[in-house]
């Protein structure tokens, strides 16, 4: 009994250590999302549609996203004003 639990407890703190690894492993290579963000200013909203649409990471979608909701909402701006 004592011996099913010690291996059971093993695999879980094995599992936790390969979950911290790979997430670890992918902050390495990512990029901060200021500069994502940073990279797309002054790029046309054609662009950045066409940049989102392209992207297969998460990171870059919600970049692009949030620089063309900041275009559109000042493109309104400054239509009305």
């Amino acid at each position: 009994m004592l011996h099913q639990r010690t291996i059971s407890r093993g695999l879980i703190f094995r599992t936790l250590a390969v979950v911290v690894a790979l997430v670890g492993i992918g902050q390495l290579r990512a990029q901060p999302l200021d500069t994502l963000a940073a990279r797309m200013r002054g790029i046309p909203v054609d662009s950045l549609i066409a940049r989102e649409a392209a992207a297969t990471d998460p990171r870059v979608k919600c970049a692009a996203i949030a620089r063309l909701v900041s275009q559109y909402l000042f493109l309104g701006a400054r239509r009305t004003a």
